[in-house]
């Protein structure tokens, strides 16, 4: 009896190993079809934004 539930916790712990993997996967590709689509710009712009607003300056830096 104590081999079969050993290896039902094991597939138990590969089913949510798997189901992370999966999940994740599943976020990067969305991140990275997103990220090819343009929000590149945005996310410098939100960095020129926040640099400029915490230390009053720019240091430079030109808004593409």
């Amino acid at each position: 009896m104590n081999w079969w539930l050993e290896q039902a916790l094991g597939i138990l712990i590969l089913v949510v190993v798997l189901t992370a993997v999966v999940w994740e996967v599943t976020h990067l590709i969305e991140w990275h079809s997103l990220m090819a689509d343009g929000p590149a710009e945005y996310l410098r712009r939100h960095a020129y934004e926040y640099v400029r607003w915490m230390f009053g300056t720019d240091f430079g830096w030109v808004r593409g």
